[in-house]
């Protein structure tokens, strides 16, 4: 049992990257060149500045995310073991200004929603909840409520590229887990959390595309001793769907162990191996996004990935081959107002 807690936990650290809020980001970058695609232009509007009396208008997305895991020791008697994760993240984006072609935008966590079950072991937590039992995520996630992020983006390309509160940021996480905070400083560096940011408007093309025409967005994240990703999304115009503009999506992904030895400070309690390998099923992932150009923003998008492959982990000098099989759904949501997004079940 030990052995599968600490195993459990290895793969867990990789799974928190592919769901909720430390998801694998899509860098903003259009491959195709095709100029005599000219039919629609896809215009991002959602970061103009506008004011509400002396306030400033913002708007919400949430993400939920379902994350269904299998995983198994091979070569080993012990059964099975299964893994469930369902998330629910309110994120308020806040245009704070426009200077040097940039916009600055404020980006903060409103709502967390987290239903993890490892085994028989169960993890609950709602932010929203005037009362609940302590349990190793609540103060992460209540530390993580109260930071906020101001990112600078390029206009013209969508790039961040500037990160403000980064260290308030890491700071804060680090005060419920003051032995992670050195890895996390490793883990969530300027880089990371631009690739993160940048999945919000990741799918919108910068050129003008005609129905059927298609784009490639890639994307390496290296998060130090967690490993890289390296993802790549194809998107399809599909042209309209009501008020909407429609694009299809295939999305694929493969997982690196980290190459570089890590030093005192970014130690884990285990050790991600290098010939740990994991690859997405192209056939069983996919996916959709909806795009309302009146609004210049994405309003919804929806992605299934399976993934499986082998995970070694050293743990105190035993190297455990832990075979993973994965099914994760997510989806995006954007509105004007959070009480939109929040869930019915949520906690008042």
């Amino acid at each position: 049992m030990n052995l599968w807690r600490v195993s459990a936990g290895a793969v867990f650290a990789l799974g928190l990257v592919w769901t909720g809020w430390l998801v694998p980001a899509q860098a903003f970058q259009d491959k195709d060149k095709d100029k005599d695609a000219k039919d629609v232009k896809f215009e991002f509007k959602a970061f103009e500045p506008k004011k509400s009396g002396d306030k400033f208008v913002s708007f919400y997305q949430k993400l939920e995310t379902k994350t269904t895991q299998e995983m198994s020791v091979e070569k080993g008697n012990q059964p099975a073991m299964k893994q469930e994760q369902k998330q629910t993240f309110i994120i308020k984006w806040t245009p704070l200004d426009k200077k040097d072609n940039n916009y600055v935008v404020e980006q903060q966590i409103e709502y967390v929603l987290m239903n993890i079950s490892i085994g028989t072991t169960t993890i609950n937590y709602d932010s929203a909840a005037t009362s609940q039992p302590k349990n190793p995520m609540t103060e992460f996630f209540d530390s993580l409520m109260k930071i906020k992020l101001t990112l600078h983006i390029d206009e013209k390309t969508m790039k961040v590229t500037k990160v403000e509160g980064r260290d308030d940021f890491v700071n804060k996480l680090g005060e419920s887990h003051p032995q992670m905070k050195n890895l996390l400083k490793s883990i969530l560096g300027d880089e990371a959390i631009r690739k993160m940011a940048e999945q919000t408007w990741a799918a919108i093309p910068m050129q003008s595309k005609k129905k059927g025409e298609n784009w490639v967005v890639d994307s390496v994240l290296n998060l130090g001793p967690i490993g890289t990703y390296n993802n790549k999304y194809t998107y399809t115009y599909e042209g309209a769907e009501g008020n909407m503009d429609k694009f299809s999506v295939k999305p694929s992904m493969s997982y690196a162990a980290p190459k570089d030895k890590k030093g005192k400070d970014e130690q884990l309690p285990f050790d991600i191996k290098g010939d740990s390998k994991l690859t997405s099923d192209d056939k069983e992932s996919s996916g959709t996004v909806l795009f309302d150009r009146e609004k210049g923003r994405i309003a919804s998008s929806d992605m299934k990935m399976k993934v499986n492959g082998t995970v070694v982990i050293d743990i105190g000098g035993t190297d455990t081959r832990v075979v993973l099989n994965q099914d994760q759904d997510s989806k995006l949501t954007t509105a004007d107002t959070k009480e939109e997004l929040m869930p019915k079940t949520a906690s008042k």
